[in-house]
């Protein structure tokens, strides 16, 4: 029997669940009305599993539905014939212990501020004269729970919440941070764009600049971390990330590589490290000219033309050995992506440039490299791969990896749904994920375990997959060797 129909057993049950008031789908009312000689009970017994499957909207839910106070009386809290009153904020108070910063309010501060009725909180940090803000996302059902930290760069977002996905608790992003337990920093800035060290010179010589004086984007994060350090009941600074596509991959890779000892593992969507000398030449010519050069020039071949850096050959940072943890870097890029890749030369991309480094380097560099499907259904480009909040759990070890059950069951899942179009069969990956079905459904699945990488590859498979230590998921990373034709080490 096709496994995709229980799965679309669990979509209409969650369809009806939220128009159940124009539905009449449930059986004819058997409601005893509680009194002093009366029993209050449900009219029907699907109300706990909708109670469930609605989680902290449940309350809402039975305030605006009359159906569900009427079929669901006790479950909705109402045997005593009042209304269900609307549930407290269970928001875990943050201890804003730090000088630095101070909760944003709209009547005093320039910055967008987020709801904390939904999860989000929005910061202030002053610097020098300049007013930086983040929003911290901390899922309202985990609600006083320490939990790892996402930091998610988008300068293109100028601070503003909807950039930064930090308005609404249903997108992919905080759907992924509530299931599988992690706050989501939200970081930006008003220039849109970042301001990488040393004026983007990034040699032998110099191949970490992440002092204050090299980019005014380092006390800015820095401040961020120390906000994290002093909140430990709420964070663990132990499992601390970094995440972002395009030139926020670059800035993640520039925190991570900058605060090696802070966070442990980078996922890079779209790019990887710039080569001088090599294509592709990246938007803004970085890696091939000087910041402050390209600024005054028309395209990246009059710059490379006229004042090229000579200085230059590498950027945005150069991964230097860590005595004390390798890092864990997930690389993922179309191989038509002629951003991150040259239309010359397929295998001249800035992600195969930092994987070779991260390997020569002892880090745990992890490549993944996809190619527009063949029906044309998934295009490629410049984007992250389909279903892209499972790829950076499973990829960083977010959370301990499914079991081989798990796996087992789930790919059989997967294999007797759509799979007749690419497109399709993402969607059906997509659908055996979905909660409850995939914790419920699926033989050794719990709801919070990252997907393996051949779970991954059910959704999209890589035309090139590297692992630089043979590793995918959670793992150890402490005390690795440097190896012999490492250039430097910190």
């Amino acid at each position: 029997m096709n496994r995709l129909i229980p799965i679309l057993a669990w979509v209409v049950i969650s369809v009806w669940c939220k128009t159940l008031q124009e539905r009449d789908v449930i059986a004819e009312d058997h409601r005893i009305i509680a009194n002093d000689e009366e029993e209050c009970q449900d009219a029907v017994p699907y109300c706990s599993k909708i109670k469930d499957q609605a989680g902290s909207d449940w309350s809402k839910r039975c305030m605006n539905s009359d159906i569900l106070q009427d079929k669901c009386i006790f479950t909705c809290d109402m045997c005593n014939g009042e209304n269900p009153s609307e549930p407290e904020t269970t928001t875990q108070q943050i201890n804003l212990s730090s000088d630095e910063v101070e909760e944003c309010n709209s009547d005093v501060h320039s910055c967008e501020c987020g709801d904390p009725a939904s999860g989000f909180q929005t910061f202030v940090i002053k610097i020098c004269e300049d007013e930086r803000c983040f929003t911290v996302y901390r899922p309202t059902s985990r609600a006083g729970e320490k939990l790892s930290v996402v930091l998610s760069q988008n300068c293109y977002a100028n601070d503003r919440l909807s950039g930064l996905h930090m308005i609404k608790e249903d997108t992919d992003e905080n759907l992924s941070a509530a299931r599988y337990g992690y706050a989501r920093f939200g970081l930006s800035t008003p220039d849109g764009h970042w301001t990488f060290g040393n004026d983007g010179v990034v040699n032998t010589e110099i191949p970490m600049p992440c002092s204050e004086e090299d980019s005014k984007d380092i006390p800015y994060v820095r401040a961020v971390f120390n906000f994290i350090e002093n909140n430990p009941d709420a964070f663990d600074v132990s499992s601390i990330y970094a995440e972002g596509f395009s030139q926020n991959s670059m800035f993640s890779a520039y925190i991570g590589f900058c605060f090696p000892d802070k966070v442990v593992g980078i996922w890079q969507g779209g790019s990887g490290m710039a080569l001088t000398g090599q294509l592709p030449n990246l938007p803004a010519c970085q890696g091939q000219c000087r910041a402050s050069v390209y600024v005054n020039m028309t395209s990246c071949d009059q710059c490379i033309e006229e004042e090229p850096c000579t200085e230059c050959e590498y950027w945005p940072i150069y991964p230097c050995h860590n005595k004390k943890r390798a890092m864990i870097d997930c690389l993922a890029e179309y191989n038509n992506d002629f951003i991150s890749v040259s239309r010359e030369d397929p295998a001249a991309s800035s992600a195969t440039y930092m994987y070779s480094k991260l390997k020569k380097e002892g880090h745990d560099g992890r490549l993944l490299r996809f190619a527009a499907s063949d029906d044309g259904t998934v295009p490629g480009g410049h984007q992250n791969p389909v279903n892209k909040a499972y790829w950076q759990v499973g990829c960083l070890g977010i959370t301990p990896s499914c079991s081989t059950e798990c796996e087992s069951s789930f790919l059989q899942c997967v294999e007797e749904g759509d799979t007749i179009t690419a497109d399709s069969r993402t969607e059906t990956f997509a659908a055996c994920m979905e909660l409850p079905y995939f914790s419920e459904e699926l033989y050794g699945c719990t709801a919070s375990c990252a997907p393996t990488l051949e779970m991954l590859k059910a959704s999209e498979e890589p035309i090139e997959i590297e692992l630089s230590r043979e590793n995918f998921g959670a793992v150890d990373t402490e005390n690795i060797p440097r190896p012999t034709e490492s250039m430097c080490t910190i």
